[in-house]
């Protein structure tokens, strides 16, 4: 999921993919087969009637999230900190 956001892809997932960035896009909360599928049909349908900008803006907004929390550098900082709390 975090390689997607780095494309702008607007994301829709289930809460098991525990996505940080579900707030940008769609967040499935059913863990029924056909729930999901009916989920994914009806977010695209919503993404499909927005406007350019929108979707533009959307994108730019997974972009941004993906630089700064999607990156070696965020990812070593969030392992460091980690570890120090475990030094606690």
């Amino acid at each position: 999921m975090a390689q997607l956001l780095h494309f702008g892809l607007i994301p829709i997932a289930t809460q098991t993919a525990t996505v940080r960035a579900a707030h940008l896009g769609f967040e499935i909360t059913s863990q029924e087969p056909d729930a999901i599928i009916e989920a994914i049909r009806e977010h695209v349908r919503t993404m499909l009637a927005w406007p350019d900008a929108e979707l533009a803006r959307r994108s730019a907004e997974a972009q941004a999230f993906a630089a700064a929390h999607h990156t070696r550098p965020a990812y070593a900082a969030s392992f460091a900190a980690l570890l120090d709390r475990m030094a606690l």
